[in-house]
């Protein structure tokens, strides 16, 4: 019998990757602020394993701020340029289908 993976219904699976995501920060620490990618991670983790479209994208938007805070701290420009990005594109589907659909 083939192994059936659906995401929806495997939490543990959810828990693995953000166990994964701490192990690899921690395994991999050199400063302070190597703890922001992995706090926004384990927040875009949880957005994409949940089934309501609209906790998706305030998750994937409160996990912006240690982002563009860590790019900061780094000087990653390519890093700032994608978290304006995804701003933009999230603020505008929560504009569009959150506050404009009511």
């Amino acid at each position: 019998r083939a192994y059936s993976f659906n995401r929806g219904n495997n939490i543990y699976t959810m828990y693995l990757f953000i166990l994964l995501f701490w192990l690899g920060g921690l395994l991999t620490w050199q400063r302070y602020i190597d703890i922001l990618p992995i706090i926004s991670m384990a927040l875009e983790c949880l957005a994409l394993w949940s089934k309501n479209t609209r906790t998706i994208r305030w998750l994937f938007l409160s996990a912006r701020p240690t982002w563009i805070i860590y790019d900061l701290l780094v000087g990653s420009y390519a890093g700032l340029a994608t978290e304006a990005f995804i701003i933009s594109s999230v603020a505008l589907a929560i504009i569009r289908f959150d506050i404009l659909k009511k």
